[in-house]
Parts: structure tokens; C-alpha cells; sequence
């Protein structure tokens, strides 16, 4: 029998599905023997008059019984796998004999088996309505990213805390905050803890709420890039890809080298660089894997990383809070540096080990195609993922810092944050959580080659890569960017053959990705004040978007600056250098060939430029 609507991309709801389907389930019953009555399966039988009911009219009997849908608690079974006795019938209608409610019941079970194109066998009627909603919700995101020049490829699984938790886990505040807690000890001591650690989160969340309603307006795996194109044309387009890609293949560096420089000592490992090398290959390959091989595997790991970032942390500070003996709070406001400078001059510079933990939360916009509900799911997830990662960094931060014994002797430790909690819990308890931080550094590596792959797939699929052909491809069988992962490890590799300056590639990294940001942002800014940003989505700032935008666009341009100064230096000049080989390569070959991003049928009023 051939349903009506059981193509899945077809987007129906449940009233379409009863009325379209009715039909088509009545000849069905009626068409199996054992289900008319009489016979040995006589008591298995539906009811004759339920069964001779006037199918035509079912969007009537829909809307008559809609009343009964909430009692849809039970547990069904499809009527081709197996028949339903008039007790099923009423069970399934909530203990009502009504032939209205049995009939919207029973055709409703028959229909959404037929969309979702597998039987449905003792599903609770409320898990079933979610099944309905959600692949309803999986349509129209296909829909919508049609109508933005894309066809659906990549595996939409991610919910909204998904979402969340993959930038959540990039920001991952036991990565960024604890492998530079050395360097901002060293340049600004304590205060930089207690005072810049709230100033940089209350600085971010103006960029992360600005990027936040450009992805509820155009949910696509390109992202930034995408956005950029919109507003001012492919050659915006092209820079914001680059610094985004140059800026995710260096946060996925400096995780998985911060892992490995807390790896090694742990693991007994001699001090040299080689061993260094060696375990952090290893790292890479172990990340690489999964996002090759498990896709799905990855999703659920995203989701056991929120939770096990946000445990890690309330453990942490409960154990230093409990065991640890603490200074007093006047400690925190105490200035220190050793860098050989003004005291100010440190405190800024110092601010790279909190503005390089928020870096990466516009992973959340590079998953989109793989979210669902993206235009509401994805701002969700950059801002609050933003917001939450301040809370429970600062907690761990202030836990940390009044630990410390001996701040000099601290600040010039090997490791300073293995050296406070080890002298302030012992080998055996401190060394115990430093293994804990070492499995979120992981679940943080994890997540960002999953966002950077995900980029570096979307450029590509627009021709704007090298080789684009093959980083665009998608496994038949894994439903992953394969090419694109294997490439982003193997850059990552190369940064960290680079250089062995740590906080290098962690400005190198900031400093990428925020200007990926402000391009977007800026452009959109100036679309929105000449009125051509015709499209928004359901997450937007209204009215204070202008003031939010240019606050963004401020403290960029800050950090920017700040960030280039010694001892990052090497970090600037590698990304200038970066800008003016980008410059030569589109100038001198792409600007003819590379187009962009398909418009779609979604219109933005065309480029600016």
C-alpha cells in the first residue's frame, strides 16, 4: 500500500497527516481479513462501525477529536505489524469509547509510521507527538536552508543544549583559563584573576550576542563566512573564511598542545620537545578519529562534555574550598607581575589567558545544518554558552588563585596551576584533579576540530579552498566532512611545529577568529543602518542592535591591538604576514573565479559591495 506524504522531506502536520492518510488506512484494514471480525483472530478484531466510518471527512473528525489528543498516554503498536483489538483501540484513545477519538488515535499511530518510515512498535503517545514534532521541525530546517541555496547533507541530530554544549566545550573553561593561568600569574598576577577575567566576559558577550542574530537570520555551516558574503560580496566573504579557518585550525593547536604540555609530566614523559610532539600527534589522531568515524558518537560526547565541564569545575572549587588552605580575600586585588614592565602594561596583556578561553563559541552557527530548530537552538547556544563559561571560569579562577602558597614561587613553576593544586592538596588528591581538567581539555579538542571541520567543509563546498572538491565531500557512510577533518588536524599539527611558544599560538588564535568576527558584525552593522538587511530571524536585538554592534567592534579592535604586543609579537607578525599572502592569493587568482555563497531564494537585497 502507498501512503500519501511518506516522503520524509514532505512537511505536513498531524491534521494533514489524518486527512490525507485516511483513506489509505481504511483500505488497509479493510483489506486484512482477520481485522473484519469472525475467525480464529476474533478477538484481536477492531470494531466493524469504527472500521465503516466515513474516511473523507477526516480533517473533520480530526478537529472533532483534537479534544482527545491529550490523552494520547498509552502505548500503541501499527496496525501492520501488528493488529489492534478494540481494548488497543480504546487504550490508545485514552480509555474513551468514542469512535471519533478511537479513529484519530488509530490513524494518527498509522500516519506518523508511515512519515517516519519505520513501524513504531509500544511507543508512549507523548514520545510519539515529540517524534512528529521533531521531524516536522527537521523539514522545515531543510526548507529553510534550501531557500538559502543549500541541500541538506550533513546529519541534523544536535537539540538546542547540544548546541549549547559544543561551544560550551570549546570555550571549555578547564582548557583556556587553566593552560594560561601560568602567563596571566606571570604578567598580572591575581588581579588579572579576580578583576579581568568579569571584564573580558562582560566584553564578549556584546560580540556573542551580535553574531547571535546573524545565525538566527541565516543558519548555514558557513557562518561568518556566509554572513560576510551577504552583506558586502565575496571578497568579504573570503577574508572572514580565511581568518575563521586560520583561527579555528590554531584553537584546535593550542587544546590539544595544552593537553599534551599537561600530558607529559603526568605521564612520567621525558622533558624535550619530541616526546612533546609525539603525544600531541596522538591527541590530534584520537580527535580526527572520531569526527571521522562517529558522528553520532560525537554528539553524545558533546553532551556528556557540558555536563562533565560543569562537574569538573564545582568539584574543583569544592575541593580546594574544603581541603585546600586558602588566603584571604585581599589576595586576589594584590598586583604582581614578572615581566619586567609597568604594572599596567602586564594586567593588559595578561588579559589574552581569559579572552583566549571565549574564542570558538561560534561553533554553535558552524552546526547549524546539523541542528535542529537552528534559528532559535544556535543563538541559544552562542550566547548562554558565553554567559555560563564566565560564571563557572570565575569560580574556578578565584578557587585556584586563593590556593596559591607562595605566589613567586607559583608564578615561576614549570606548570604553576599543577604546582598550586598539587602543594595545596597533596600528590595523590592533586594529581587526581589535574586528570580531571586533562579529560575536559580533551572533550575541548574534541568539539573544536568538529567546529573547524565543519567551517573549513562549507568554504570548500563553495569553491573558495584549494582541492575544494574533495574537502567538500561528505561520507556516505559516516555522514561526516571526512577531507575537511583530516585537513584541519594536519594544520593543526603544523602550528604546533611552528612554534613551541604556547601563548603564541593562543594570540595567534585570538586574533584570527576575532577579526572573522568583527566582519561579519560590522558589515551587518552597516546593512542595517542603510536598510538593506531585509531578513531576520527570531532571535534579534531590535533596537539597541546598533549599540551592541559598535560596542563589539570596540573592544575587537582593543584586543587586537593589545594582543600583538611582546612577548606575543611572533603572533602578529605571523598574521600579518597571513593577511598579505591572503591579499596576493585573491587579488592575483581568486577574485575571478571565487563567486561565494549561493544567494538561495531568500533574498538580502544583494551585496554592498
Amino acid at each position: 500500500m502507498k501512503w500519501a506524504n511518506s516522503n520524509p522531506a514532505a512537511s505536513i502536520g498531524l491534521a494533514g497527516l489524518v486527512a490525507e492518510n485516511a483513506t489509505a488506512a481504511r483500505s488497509e484494514l479493510l483489506s486484512k481479513p482477520h481485522l473484519r471480525g469472525g475467525g480464529p483472530g476474533k478477538n484481536r478484531a477492531l470494531p466493524i462501525d469504527l472500521l465503516t466510518l466515513d474516511f473523507s471527512g477526516g480533517e473533520a473528525l480530526h478537529s472533532q477529536g483534537s479534544k482527545h489528543l491529550s490523552v494520547f498516554r498509552c502505548f500503541a503498536r501499527v496496525f501492520h505489524t501488528h493488529p489492534l483489538s478494540s481494548a488497543d483501540c480504546k487504550r490508545i484513545a485514552g480509555g474513551r469509547s468514542s469512535r471519533v477519538g478511537q479513529l484519530v488515535a488509530v490513524t494518527a499511530v498509522l500516519s506518523t509510521a508511515a512519515l517516519l518510515g519505520k513501524p513504531l512498535e509500544f511507543e508512549p503517545m507523548d514520545k510519539l507527538s515529540r517524534k512528529i514534532a521533531h521531524e516536522r521541525q527537521r523539514q522545515r530546517d531543510a526548507h529553510q536552508l534550501q531557500g538559502l541555496g543549500y541541500v541538506q547533507q550533513l546529519l541534523r541530530e544536535m537539540g538546542g543544549f547540544s548546541n549549547f554544549a559544543l561551544s560550551f566545550s570549546i570555550i571549555s573553561v578547564l582548557t583556556g583559563a587553566v593552560t594560561l593561568y601560568g602567563y596571566g600569574l606571570q604578567q598580572g598576577g591575581p588581579l588579572v584573576m579576580s578583576l579581568g577575567w568579569p571584564l573580558v566576559a562582560l566584553m564578549t558577550l556584546p560580540v556573542a550576542a551580535s553574531l547571535a542574530q546573524l545565525a538566527s537570520a541565516y543558519p548555514t555551516a558557513g557562518a561568518l563566512y556566509h554572513w560576510s558574503s551577504i552583506f558586502g560580496g565575496a571578497g568579504w566573504g573570503f577574508f572572514t573564511a580565511w581568518f575563521n579557518t586560520i583561527g579555528q585550525v590554531a584553537i584546535t593547536a593550542g587544546v590539544d598542545y595544552g593537553l599534551a604540555l599537561f600530558a607529559a609530566p603526568m605521564l612520567g614523559l621525558p622533558d624535550d620537545r619530541a616526546h612533546l610532539l609525539f603525544l600531541y600527534a596522538a591527541i590530534l589522531l584520537s580527535h580526527a578519529a572520531f569526527n571521522h568515524f562517529g558522528v553520532r558518537a560525537v554528539a553524545v560526547l558533546n553532551g556528556i562534555s557540558a555536563w562533565y565541564h560543569l562537574m569538573g569545575v564545582l568539584a574543583l572549587v569544592a575541593v580546594l574550598a574544603s581541603f585546600a588552605p586558602l588566603q584571604p580575600v585581599k589576595f586576589l586585588l594584590r598586583p604582581f607581575s614578572l615581566g619586567g614592565h609597568p604594572y599596567l602594561y602586564g594586567f593588559l596583556v595578561g588579559l589574552l589567558q581569559a579572552q583566549w578561553t571565549f574564542t570558538g563559541f561560534d561553533a554553535s552557527a558552524h552546526v547549524t545544518e546539523e541542528t535542529i530548530d537552528p534559528t532559535r537552538n544556535a543563538p541559544r547556544g552562542i550566547v548562554s554558552s558565553v554567559a555560563v563559561s564566565g560564571l563557572a571560569g570565575y569560580a574556578l579562577l578565584l578557587a585556584v588563585t586563593l590556593a596559591i602558597h607562595d605566589l613567586p614561587a607559583a608564578a615561576r613553576a614549570e606548570n604553576p596551576f599543577i604546582h598550586i593544586v598539587r602543594f595545596a592538596l597533596g600528590e595523590r588528591l592533586g594529581g587526581a584533579l589535574v586528570w580531571l581538567v586533562m579529560g575536559a581539555m580533551w572533550f575541548c579538542g574534541l568539539s573544536s576540530l568538529t567546529s573547524n571541520s565543519r567551517m573549513l567543509f562549507a568554504f570548500a563546498r563553495d569553491g573558495g579552498l584549494p582541492c575544494s572538491r574533495y574537502l567538500a565531500r561528505v561520507s556516505p557512510q559516516f555522514s561526516s566532512p571526512h577531507w575537511a577533518v583530516w585537513v584541519c588536524a594536519m594544520g593543526a599539527l603544523a602550528i604546533g611545529l611552528w612554534t613551541p611558544v604556547y601563548s603564541a599560538m593562543g594570540a595567534l588564535s585570538t586574533l584570527a577568529l576575532y577579526a572573522s568576527y568583527a566582519l561579519p558584525i560590522g558589515l551587518g552593522l552597516w546593512a542595517r543602518s542603510i536598510g538593506r538587511w531585509s531578513r531576520r530571524g527570531p532571535w534579534d536585538l531590535g533596537r539597541g542592535s546598533p549599540w551592541v554592534n559598535a560596542t563589539a567592534l570596540v573592544w575587537v579592535a582593543v584586543i587586537t591591538v593589545l594582543f600583538v604586543l611582546p612577548p606575543n609579537q611572533l603572533a602578529g607578525y605571523t598574521f600579518v604576514g597571513c593577511v598579505a599572502l591572503l591579499c596576493v592569493y585573491w587579488f592575483g587568482y581568486m577574485r575571478k573565479r571565487f563567486r561565494g555563497p549561493p544567494r538561495g531564494t531568500i533574498p538580502a537585497r544583494g551585496p554592498l559591495a
